[in-house]
């Protein structure tokens, strides 16, 4: 595992590590302010982040428009449980293979394939750059959580299986007979491997405020004992 796994691994766990001590609380969209003696509870409520993350969930979300088929391939359990009790009705879902095929065949029909795939690359590029932007500005604006984190490294996946069907069509399309020049697809991967570095980052700064926002409240608490 990387350093940089490591740290991300802590961050998300951090909670657990300082033991029933310490207790963050941490709402889905909302972080909670300590309140002051004497105060109304109910009007410490914090909604500072919730914009923030909010932009970060919608930004995640549009990863999820593609221009190939949704890919629905069934996962290992499915299966197994299919082979065990012999379901009639089990699909296997769109795989990755047909989705692929079905962009490369779509693209082939184009006055211009490689033109249009790369326009594709360019929207999907720049939707994962704000991912990466929105995951920034959450950290620095909210109390940060781990599910952020996981937020975060879901979108690297998605940026990944992305990376991977976009220079998976360009290579279709040379095996169709399309001249596609082999420094397009370099650039192209590098273009992606930088945006997932990118959020990699954000989702770092995140797991150093996790971790470090739940070392200073048990600080806080055994200075109070």
């Amino acid at each position: 595992m990387s350093r940089v796994s490591n740290r991300r691994l802590i961050g998300a766990f951090c909670k657990v590590a300082v033991g029933g001590l310490v207790t963050i609380a941490v709402a889905s969209c909302a972080s909670v302010k300590i309140a002051m003696p004497g105060a109304d509870t109910n009007k410490e409520v914090s909604l500072a982040g919730v914009k923030e993350r909010a932009a970060l969930v919608s930004a995640t979300r549009q990863l999820d428009r593609t221009p190939w088929p949704a890919i629905t391939e069934a996962g290992f359990t499915g299966r197994m449980m299919s082979s065990l009790f012999g379901a009639e009705d089990y699909n296997d879902g769109v795989t990755k293979e047909a989705a692929l095929e079905s962009y490369a065949d779509m693209l082939a029909a184009q006055a211009n394939p490689t033109a249009t795939l790369m326009q594709d690359a360019n929207t999907s590029l720049r939707q994962a750059r704000l991912v990466s932007e929105a995951g920034r500005q959450a950290a620095y604006a909210m109390n940060p959580s781990s599910d952020d984190i996981s937020v975060l490294e879901s979108a690297i996946s998605d940026v990944r299986e992305s990376r991977d069907m976009y220079v998976g069509a360009l290579r279709l399309l040379r095996k169709k007979g399309f001249d596609i020049d082999r420094t397009t697809e370099q650039d192209l991967k590098k273009a992606f491997t930088q945006t997932i570095q990118d959020i990699g980052a954000s989702a770092d700064i995140v797991a150093d405020r996790v971790s470090s926002a739940a070392t200073a409240q048990y600080a806080n608490e055994q200075s109070q004992r």
